[in-house]
């Protein structure tokens, strides 16, 4: 049994209210160079870090806090370039990364879909990422990539109008988005909204195209019509009808003082909402690793000092040469 004392840190930089409703996750810099370097030289209890960043966020702090040995793992930061062990030797995720498009692929070869289009957010490291994965999964397994396009996270309606153009030249019917849900819900209701949806076309994405109250009202069509056209690929749920699960979400309402009807189940597993099973993974994983931490130093502290001993005698009974010979 042991205790573990919890320090707050940001690398996400000051809290504006628009963030209540579109965050993209541009921060890192200052604010992560701050933080990476409180965690190394400020507070040398700090021996673990969960967080919860933007993969454009998480880029910095993973290569700071693996310059300090710290281990950090992320239940957000998805972007397959993070996986690189050695520039991010002690950063770890629980949730996966790598090979999504094999799993698009799946999708495409169950059916006979051979040629697909596909619109990234440039300027977002997981958007980016996730589109180099996709895009040598789609060459390596015969999928004609028709139309590839890269957009900033504020594109315009030029940009839109320049997306349809491609769309309707190369003819393309299958669209994948790799972005972020904002993103994502800026592409697929933009483009509806100058009719590239219905029965003819089929989204693909890895995030959903959610919109919040306030934004849906901006759009002259019923978005709920246009939703039908999009598949959400996703990680799979944990069990919600086990004891393990029944007490980790009875533990979240009796520390957020909610009730069920304010937070129900789904929402909290949910990685379009709060997605708190990868962050219950990576706090489970940093304490089974501090726990055997200290059972091997209960160990060392047990035989250290015979071992001290031993090699004090023996240099000396020895007499081995010295640098001079």
């Amino acid at each position: 049994m042991f205790n573990v004392d919890f320090k707050r840190f940001t690398d996400c930089g000051p809290y504006y209210y628009d963030a209540m409703d579109q965050y993209n996750g541009y921060s890192g810099g200052y604010a992560g160079s701050i933080m990476n370097n409180d965690i190394g030289n400020t507070y040398p209890d700090v021996i673990g870090v969960v967080g919860n960043e933007y993969s454009s966020t998480a880029r910095y702090s993973a290569e700071g806090l693996s310059y300090y040995q710290i281990p950090y793992c992320s239940s957000g930061s998805v972007s397959p370039r993070l996986g690189d062990k050695q520039r991010y030797p002690y950063f770890f995720r629980a949730m996966p990364s790598r090979g999504l498009g094999n799993h698009i692929f799946q999708y495409l070869k169950t059916t006979s879909v051979t040629r697909v289009a596909m619109v990234y957010e440039k300027n977002d490291e997981m958007g980016s990422q996730f589109a180099i994965d996709i895009a040598q999964s789609m060459g390596q397994n015969g999928v004609q990539l028709i139309c590839n396009i890269g957009l900033n996270t504020d594109f315009g309606l030029d940009e839109l109008h320049y997306l349809k153009s491609q769309i309707l030249q190369t003819d393309a019917r299958y669209i994948i988005i790799s972005g972020q849900n904002a993103f994502t819900a800026s592409i697929y209701y933009g483009m509806a909204s100058i009719g590239v949806y219905g029965t003819k076309y089929v989204y693909i994405g890895y995030n959903s195209p959610s919109l919040f109250d306030n934004q849906i009202s901006q759009y002259q069509f019923n978005v709920y019509d246009a939703i039908s056209g999009f598949i959400h690929f996703q990680q799979n749920q944990p069990d919600m009808t086990t004891e393990l699960f029944a007490d980790f979400y009875q533990r979240v309402l009796n520390a957020s003082f909610l009730t069920p009807s304010d937070l129900d189940a789904l929402t909290l597993i949910d990685n379009s909402n709060l997605g708190a099973s990868p962050s219950f993974d990576c706090v489970m994983a940093l304490m089974i690793g501090f726990e055997n931490l200290v059972r091997k130093l209960e160990q060392i502290q047990t035989v250290w000092p015979a071992e001290i001993y031993n090699n004090f005698s023996t240099s000396l009974n020895l007499k081995p040469p010295t640098i001079l010979g």
